[in-house]
């Protein structure tokens, strides 16, 4: 479907040979999953009381795709572990041309997302929540506690309000994620052995699990995904702090203009940090300037009227 929208065929439009000869084959593969089970059982018989209950996540990404892949870990009375596979997710990636640690990170976002839907729909209580992740990257973007992100800062935002960084370790085994993230064919059902029954390390106890790196350095100041962004408008940033100025100006236009000189002192502060004088603007006020700060304040009234639609609408960012 990917290669039919960027060759951008019409819903209307007939295949080529080639891409009819892929389809057919995928078609003729799913024959195999008939052999696939997947016990809905998490709770063996037998095992006896539960001691403890871990979830873990896993996540990783490819130049094709991304997606995490969950496990519930439950340790009974003597110390017994049992590990079963719960749910997983794979996303392609998107027509528009983005980073591998871009789309690791996304991945990291989905595994959030699994323990979310997870532990509202089973009825274990949940004592801790583990996330695995390969990419030493997205480790960096997550413990890391700078603000002015670009790309990145949604996500991570979306991460750190569902999860704490002390739960993210790095995976040095093999990431049974990676099927997620590349795909199998119905004819590869032996990938699956990697898939469904758990890495093994879970059936271990934690000592035996893989050691976390020694150190991870600070991202630098030119990271290519993590760079400041000091143009950016922050005067303002949520509705409420509007009122101040809604209850001094009963004009529209008056409003207006006093964001806009706002936004001005607030180009002419970063200007004076750049020590770049010349970026400072001068003068009247100009149409973009009035415009910019219409912009600002429709964002800001929206953050405080629309709260709960705006984070919908990020999460499908």
């Amino acid at each position: 479907m990917q290669s039919l929208c960027e060759q951008k065929y019409g819903w209307g439009k007939e295949i080529s040979d080639a891409d009819s000869i892929v389809w057919q084959g995928w078609l003729k593969e799913l024959a195999c999953l008939r052999t696939i089970s997947v016990s809905r059982c998490f709770n063996p018989p037998g095992f006896g009381a539960v001691n403890n209950v871990q979830l873990h996540h896993f996540s990783d990404a490819s130049e094709y795709g991304y997606g995490a892949v969950s496990y519930l870990r439950i340790v009974y009375d003597k110390d017994v572990p049992h590990c079963s596979f719960v749910l997983g997710k794979s996303c392609i990636t998107p027509l528009k041309v983005v980073s591998i640690p871009c789309l690791e990170l996304a991945a990291a976002l989905v595994a959030v997302k699994l323990n979310c839907l997870i532990r509202n729909e089973l009825e274990y209580p949940i004592h801790n929540t583990i996330y695995c992740t390969d990419s030493t990257v997205v480790l960096q973007y997550i413990r890391n506690n700078q603000e002015d992100f670009t790309f990145v800062a949604n996500r991570v935002s979306m991460i750190h309000d569902e999860s704490t960084p002390h739960q993210w370790r790095h995976d040095t085994c093999v990431n049974p994620a990676d099927i997620a993230s590349r795909g199998a064919k119905g004819s590869e059902l032996h990938k699956l052995d990697l898939w469904l029954p758990s890495p093994k390390f879970l059936w271990k106890d934690e000592e035996n699990w893989p050691e976390e790196p020694s150190q991870l350095l600070e991202l630098p100041q030119d990271d290519s995904e993590y760079r400041k962004c000091p143009d950016r408008v922050n005067v303002i940033v949520h509705g409420k702090m509007l009122e101040p100025l809604l209850s001094c100006y009963s004009s529209w236009n008056s409003l207006q203009k006093a964001i806009a000189w706002l936004v001005r002192f607030k180009k002419y502060l970063v200007g004076l940090l750049k020590e770049d004088p010349d970026s400072i603007p001068k003068g009247p006020l100009t149409l973009s300037e009035v415009i910019a700060a219409e912009r600002v304040i429709i964002k800001a009234v929206q953050h405080d009227a629309f709260p709960a639609e705006l984070a919908v609408v990020g999460q499908r960012a």
